[in-house]
């Protein structure tokens, strides 16, 4: 992943942690080419990260990650509907 917009060195040599979770959020939002998340890393940051996601995404992450049922109408009774 390359951000055009961040000096990524620098964010991550002056605030490693807040770094960490910004490539989370990015990774998430914008696609991870070749990387893959850290689940470990994921988990410990979830306060600060799930916020920031759009709330479908965040609901499959938690429904990946813990296995909590989403709480949007298009999940009924362990089933996604598309349409």
């Amino acid at each position: 992943m390359y951000s055009w917009s961040t000096d990524e060195l620098k964010f991550k040599e002056n605030n490693p942690i807040q770094y960490q979770i910004w490539k989370q959020i990015q990774l998430i939002n914008y696609g991870a080419s070749e990387e893959k998340l850290d689940r470990e890393l994921l988990i410990s940051n979830w306060a600060s990260v799930k916020p920031q996601l759009d709330p479908l995404k965040a609901s499959v992450i938690e429904y990946w990650l813990w296995g909590i049922p989403p709480s949007f109408p298009n999940y009924k009774n362990g089933s996604w509907i598309w349409s």
